[in-house]
């Protein structure tokens, strides 16, 4: 499979664990589907005290571009 089309390609999983994420910033991306992209990310720790229905959603995320 080739670069292009090895970027097209989508993978659902199932939300059982929450992780939290560091990055140094965010920016607009038309490679990625969500339209953003971390740039360096890294995950800090396991949210056990967090569920599925607690995490951040990609508009939460479009408001840090501001």
């Amino acid at each position: 499979m080739d670069q292009a089309n090895r970027n097209l390609i989508e993978h659902p999983v199932e939300p059982l664990v929450v992780l939290e994420i560091a990055f140094d910033s965010i920016r607009e991306s038309p490679r990625h589907p969500s339209g953003l992209a971390l740039r360096f990310p890294r995950i800090t720790r396991i949210r056990r005290d967090k569920s599925a229905a607690d995490i951040d959603t990609i508009a939460t995320a479009r408001k840090l571009l501001a």
